[in-house]
């Protein structure tokens, strides 16, 4: 019993010390994960602003595309050119983006020739056939940034609202920090309690886990992050890169797109879309299940070894403290077991119950931080093992699902593992 216990205080103190590593790197992130509505637009600039295009592929977006596309003609930005693709959509998405451009343009035909809003454009492509090997977005990008005409270029989603200094503060951030592209992290919305206990892991967990100072210099996949619903770029850097052409059969374009740059000597940068513009990633669990799986499949190219035991490893420092403490607790309070008068033993054991309190109190005090900065409640704390329980099994569903979960089904279009649409 007494080896047991000896053994227990020392996975505890491995798995604190752990923890203890993790809380440095989630304060240093925090402090470094700046907003980018905290840039505003320089004075100096905006006699001589430079043109910016901002690219929407949309592939069956007819639910959300209007309120995209009205709030990025919101823009406090005017020199501003949208271009939409319509990405061979099944449903009505290209009549709903027509009608709204037809409305644009009766508006703007009856408003005063020097009012700022004459200079935004937009305009609507219809995307070409999926090209052989190429994955969908990809594609359409890559047809988007050949028509667009500006010297910077933002790709934004079509499920994106955006606040009216998106872009203007996007641009600002970009030319302050000297950068050639960057991406930004949204302020999610979740109405579902899946939404909530998933999707709200996202950003905590790069946070904890991710040094996003490695964002700026590690080339390996696992050392970086972007998102592309925000992902604003130098055109001349885009291009020098190679683009979405240098990528074309790559699912996640984003971590990809911020790893060709910094192969090719470019610097990039994440920051904190807080304000600056929202999205709702899925609506159902099923959509929450299917983009868990193109994230795990992508980023560890198309293996299941890896990813399990890194989802294995996150369930034993967050989610087992808070089963092992009340284990003890258990055992302490409400059994009949004595320590036989062995004061070396319960010495011990109080030492593990310390050891594990400690551990809990600490992964608390972290998600409380990151739920006041984000503006959360305190349900989103106390929920925070549930969270990583539902992350979990999501994990195992993965590893133990067979050579279907190897098959990504995104946007109507199936990729296998080579890649490519089927």
């Amino acid at each position: 019993m007494e080896i047991f216990f000896k053994i227990f205080i020392v996975y505890n103190s491995v798995i604190l010390g752990l923890i203890i590593i993790l809380a440095i790197n989630f304060f240093i992130n925090l402090k470094s994960f700046k907003r980018i509505s905290d840039f505003q637009l320089n004075i100096i600039y905006k006699q001589t602003l430079p043109k910016i295009s901002v690219l929407v592929p949309a592939r069956n977006e007819s639910r959300k595309i209007e309120n995209c596309l009205i709030s990025l003609l919101e823009q406090d930005y005017n020199k501003l050119e949208i271009i939409v693709l319509d990405d061979n959509s099944t449903d009505d998405t290209h009549e709903k983006i027509k009608t709204l451009i037809d409305d644009y343009n009766a508006y703007k035909s009856s408003i005063p020739v020097n009012d700022d809003d004459k200079e935004k454009t937009i305009r609507l492509l219809s995307g070409l056939p999926l090209k052989d090997g190429w994955v969908g977005k990809n594609y359409a990008c890559y047809q988007l940034e050949k028509a667009a005409t500006g010297d910077y270029i933002l790709f934004t989603d079509a499920d994106t609202v955006h606040s009216p200094d998106s872009i203007s503060s996007g641009f600002q951030c970009l030319i302050s920090n000297n950068l050639d592209a960057l991406s930004a992290f949204p302020e999610m919305q979740m109405d579902t309690f899946a939404e909530k206990m998933v999707i709200g892991f996202i950003r905590f967990g790069i946070l904890l886990f991710l040094p996003l100072y490695s964002t700026k210099k590690i080339r390996h996949s696992l050392f970086n992050t972007a998102l592309g619903s925000y992902m604003f770029y130098r055109r001349k850097a885009y291009r020098t890169a190679g683009g979405h052409a240098a990528i074309f059969d790559k699912c996640l374009e984003d971590i990809n797109m911020s790893i060709l740059l910094k192969n090719k000597g470019f610097k990039f940068s994440v920051f904190d879309g807080y304000r600056t513009y929202s999205t709702r990633m899925y609506s159902s669990f099923t959509d929450i299940a299917k983009g868990f799986s193109r994230f795990i499949l992508t980023t560890f190219n198309y293996k299941k070894f890896a990813p399990s035991i890194l989802i294995l490893s996150l369930s034993i420092i967050l989610l087992l403290p808070f089963l092992v403490v009340l284990v003890l607790f258990i055992f302490y309070n409400l059994t009949s077991v004595t320590f036989g008068g062995e004061i070396i033993l319960e010495s011990l054991f109080n030492t593990g119950l310390i050891l594990t309190i400690l551990q809990v109190s600490l992964l608390l005090l972290i998600k409380t931080i990151y739920v006041s900065r984000f503006e959360g409640n305190i349900i989103d704390i106390l929920l925070h093992p549930i969270s990583i329980g539902i992350i979990l099994i999501l994990g195992l569903s993965f590893t133990f699902g067979g050579k279907k979960t190897l098959t990504i089904d995104w946007k109507g279009r199936k990729y296998g593992l080579g890649k490519t649409a089927i």
